[in-house]
């Protein structure tokens, strides 16, 4: 492992973190015990959209199976691997079940990579299960182990601009330890390859007056267009003494707020490439871009199918003349 009982990185020598100063190893003890009761962060993200729900639904596997598949076939060495995709019923929540792994170090700044050097090539795995309006998903590091938790407990409700105080029932240990965020989507100023949010009108009739969004759109003055808000709590830890407390600020604040921005942007600015999808036309559409994904990043299974394909090809034709001589 990277890490030893302590939780501290295999290594680094503790005295250095307090300038060499005589008994340095034993605050340094003091303080990794203190780091590792700490409570875990709580962000709580609030992101009112000029959706109804019943559309988020639909564009929430949309646009994560759409930006899966393009960032795996960006080639650059970024890719996202789906290894399960079903439904799932536990007698109290039924739904989607997705399990992914993501293949992130290339998104990890040299800081974190030059302390662990272990986490070079390293993969996250996503487990999420979709009871929409409710979500629930679970993010692992095997490489880390325990030393890392992540949760992201999602609430989607209509009629709604953010003000909700505790939309996903947190508990008063949670409450008090929550930090909120909002994001004005008619704020964001760059998604690559999207308009921008502010100026965006669907080009689908029935959805063409939501836009463009003006700027007190959230006041809801007279207004009946609709509106609806993605509640999302992150509940974070990492215990890798001593940079544990910047390892999860750069993933809330580099990682996770800007992916959830992305991923409510594209839901808006998308709208009208799945606005018409029913169930059967959004389980084709990720059916096919698993398949895709399967067929572009192995290579062995790829040339399977075309030799398959060819096969099946040459085989017709010889069909087709031998029907020609016996004729």
């Amino acid at each position: 492992g990277i890490l030893d009982d302590n939780g501290c990185l295999k290594g680094l020598n503790p005295l250095f973190s307090f300038s060499g100063r005589e008994g340095g190893f034993s605050r340094s003890w003091r303080r990794s015990q203190r780091e590792s009761e700490r409570m875990p962060k709580v962000v709580e993200f609030r992101v009112p959209l000029p959706l109804r729900t019943e559309e988020f639904k639909t564009a929430l596997p949309y646009v994560v199976t759409r930006c899966s598949e393009e960032l795996s076939l960006k080639g650059t060495g970024d890719k996202v691997d789906v290894l399960t995709s079903e439904p799932f019923d536990d007698g109290k929540l039924k739904g989607q079940f997705t399990h992914k792994v993501f293949h992130v170090s290339r998104r990890l700044p040299e800081w974190i990579k030059t302390f662990v050097p272990a986490l070079r090539g390293t993969t996250l795995e996503e487990k999420s299960w979709n009871a929409f309006p409710y979500c629930r998903t679970v993010y692992e590091c095997k490489l880390l182990g325990d030393r890392f938790k992540m949760e992201v407990l999602s609430m989607h409700l209509d009629n709604d601009t953010g003000h909700l105080e505790n939309a996903l029932d947190l508990p008063e240990d949670l409450l008090k330890n929550r930090t909120v965020k909002r994001i004005n989507i008619r704020d964001v100023e760059s998604v690559k390859g999207v308009p921008l949010p502010r100026e965006f009108v669907p080009k689908t009739e029935k959805a063409a007056e939501r836009g463009p969004l003006p700027e007190d759109w959230l006041e809801r003055k007279g207004d009946s267009r609709p509106i609806m808000c993605a509640y999302k709590v992150v509940k974070l830890e990492v215990k890798i003494w001593p940079v544990q407390e910047q390892c999860e600020q750069f993933m809330v604040s580099s990682q996770i707020e800007k992916g959830i921005t992305e991923v409510c942007v594209r839901a808006w600015t998308w709208l009208d490439e799945y606005i018409d999808f029913d169930e059967e036309a959004l389980r084709k559409y990720v059916k096919e871009s698993i398949r895709r994904l399967e067929l572009a990043l192995n290579p062995e299974k790829r040339q399977e199918e075309m030799k398959k394909k060819e096969k099946n090809k040459s085989g017709g034709k010889g069909d087709e003349e031998d029907e020609e001589e016996g004729g």
